[in-house]
């Protein structure tokens, strides 16, 4: 079989995103009833894009919020309060936009609480911001992990990858230092900007009966933010 020149491939034009427009208010609800043993609850906060100048703090603030069972999240949610078995958040972040969502599957008669129980959590970042001691704790946890990290060739691959992709690149070192020079303002305000009522959507999935859907009504569409 003959072999086929397809020439060289030329680069086209670089397409440039635009960001979403925000046209959102105040905060928003959807309750989708479903039969089902227990609440699937995702409380979302809109974000930052990759390149936003607070996405560094918000990066320590995830760290602050859930990053094991000794973080707030958790601690708050299911230690301390006993209202869930699990709980998680994740920040996914894109060029032009970002969010924070916040995942427990709960009784459902304690969704509203275990959303008011979030949104404090939020509250209380953005007024005090964490202790010297959680963000001390969380430091040394992004060396270990840098360091970690070595470790694992997928690892590497997608965070020089990622760098490239989102046009952020750096070296592991360059990474942790800029997350290490992250102090307590700073992830106090990347909580404000983000702890906001028009930045709100919350979603459950259950049965909200006995009033609980009127509940958690009230809890999202009360929240007054920082």
């Amino acid at each position: 079989m003959a072999e086929r020149d397809f020439g060289t491939l030329r680069s086209g034009a670089r397409a440039i995103a635009e960001p979403p427009r925000h046209t959102q208010k105040k905060p928003r609800l959807q309750i989708v009833e479903n039969v089902s043993s227990q609440t699937e609850l995702r409380v979302c906060l809109r974000a930052f894009a990759e390149r936003d100048p607070l996405r560094p703090a918000l990066d320590v603030l995830m760290r602050l919020v859930d990053d094991g069972m000794s973080t707030r999240l958790y601690h708050r949610l299911c230690d301390s309060a006993g209202l869930c078995y699990d709980v998680s958040s994740v920040f996914d972040g894109y060029e032009d936009d970002g969010v924070v969502d916040v995942a427990a599957g709960v009784q459902h008669k304690r969704a509203a609480r275990v959303t008011r129980e979030i949104l404090t959590m939020f509250e209380e970042l953005s007024q005090h911001g964490p202790s010297a001691e959680e963000l001390e704790t969380a430091q040394r946890r992004i060396v270990w992990d840098a360091r970690a990290m070595a470790d694992s060739a997928e690892e590497m691959g997608g965070f020089f990858a990622d760098g490239l992709l989102f046009d952020r690149f750096a070296t592991v070192d360059e990474h942790v230092a800029e997350l290490l020079r992250v102090g307590v303002e700073d992830v106090r305000a990347a909580a404000q900007a983000l702890a906001q009522p028009d930045r709100l959507d919350v979603v459950a999935v259950g049965l909200l009966d006995d009033g609980e859907d009127a509940r958690l009504e009230q809890v999202v569409k009360g929240w007054r933010g920082a």
